[in-house]
């Protein structure tokens, strides 16, 4: 079975005059959302990777400031939507 150039299903017969069975539709969606949610995975994870590594970066310029010092506050969100940094 081919999917029609542009990507899309439709009602229009492909191939050997046979519409898209729904089956190979669906299990095509699936792969793409499993192949999508892949990617998204491995962008949060190098988000987060930076984020640690700009903390690191940070600490020995944060350590310096005094204490009792109440003009700098640093968090550090690891949200699932995304990851944020604030000083």
């Amino acid at each position: 079975m081919r999917l029609p150039p542009s990507g899309t299903m439709d009602d229009t017969p492909v191939g050997r005059g046979r519409p898209p069975s729904l089956s190979a539709a669906i299990r095509a969606a699936r792969l793409d959302g499993a192949e999508r949610a892949q990617a998204t995975g491995d962008l949060r994870d190098a988000e987060l990777a930076r984020l640690d590594l700009l903390r690191e970066m940070l600490d020995p310029v944060l350590a310096e400031i005094p204490p009792e010092s109440t003009c700098s506050t640093r968090a550090w969100c690891r949200a699932p939507a995304r990851a944020s940094s604030w000083i």
